[in-house]
């Protein structure tokens, strides 16, 4: 069974060698801890930009950009809806590996997310505020959902719903 204490230390322990800037023992950890949970979107992103600031020692080789793009790729697949990942691989593509065109579909794709995202959560609260009989503060939000997504069909049928129970 997951246990979700356990993996929110091994985390927080992660993130504090980090950052310290002690990235090959973050690298190690990371390792261990992908092991244990290999379908880790956090961690897979976490590795990616831990190998990126890896320095060559004394016998360790700093693993391949392959592999950065490589995580980064699986976090955007197990997670689509998700920002981070896309963002990280935006900036992959773009700083790192100098291509512009690539990165820019990536960042898109998280711009994409992060809207949908905030349309979600809008729409929750414009319906929560309706169903709590505060009328005057769904509409509010309501009337900024109709400017920020003009045209959307889910929000001119919340619109209409409101309408109704006016």
């Amino acid at each position: 069974m997951f246990d979700i204490t356990k993996y929110k230390k091994s985390v927080d322990q992660l993130l504090s060698i980090y950052r310290k800037k002690q990235f090959w023992e973050s690298y190690d950890l990371v390792n261990e801890l992908l092991d244990q949970y290999p379908c880790a979107v956090d961690l897979l992103v976490l590795r990616s930009m831990i190998i990126q600031l890896l320095d060559k020692r004394e016998g360790r080789e700093v693993p391949s950009p392959d592999l950065v793009k490589q995580d980064l790729l699986i976090a955007c697949q197990l997670a689509p809806g998700a920002i981070e990942p896309f963002i990280e691989l935006g900036h992959f593509e773009y700083a790192v590996m100098d291509r512009p065109d690539e990165g820019m579909k990536h960042f898109i794709t998280a711009q994409q997310n992060a809207d949908n995202g905030m349309k979600a959560a809008l729409i929750g609260r414009i319906k929560c505020h309706a169903d709590m009989g505060e009328m005057q503060q769904a509409k509010e939000l309501l009337a900024m959902a109709r400017k920020n997504y003009a045209d959307d069909d889910e929000i001119e049928i919340l619109y209409y719903e409101l309408e109704d129970e006016a």
